[in-house]
């Protein structure tokens, strides 16, 4: 039998910052990508037996219960990707010292408070350039 190799990304992106990118309140948005999202894949995971690299923004770390959540995807097996630090659209049009400071504390966060190295990146809306 021929052994499938795969690779599975997931975006844990909280609708606050496509509310905050859009112009709408983001106080309003509903933190289901986390308390609804992540438990769903998380459980279809261990019923294909794979695990999946989940990347997410730091920022929502600051939602209570989000810790607690990022810890059980590490224990579970999960790779914890870097989303950045607030998950800005605008990453590539920032200066050098502001993209560094949007991934290094976006990283040292992930990494606090899953307990494990964060070594994945992915940057919002998948935009990226030269100095990226």
């Amino acid at each position: 039998m021929t052994e499938r190799t795969a690779s599975i990304g997931v975006d844990v992106d909280s609708l606050r910052h496509y509310y905050r990118i859009h112009g709408l309140d983001e106080d309003s948005a509903t933190n289901a990508a986390w308390r609804v999202g992540v438990p769903r894949f998380v459980e279809l995971f261990e019923e294909l037996g794979v695990a999946a690299t989940f990347y997410c923004i730091a920022e929502d770390l600051e939602i209570e219960g989000n810790p607690a959540r990022l810890r059980a995807l590490a224990a579970a097996g999960h790779e914890i990707g870097n989303h950045t630090w607030h998950h800005r659209y605008d990453l590539t049009r920032l200066d050098g010292d502001a993209r560094r400071a949007e991934v290094a504390e976006g990283q040292a966060r992930l990494s606090a408070a899953a307990g494990v190295p964060v070594t994945g990146f992915r940057a919002p809306g998948y935009n990226v350039d030269a100095g990226l």
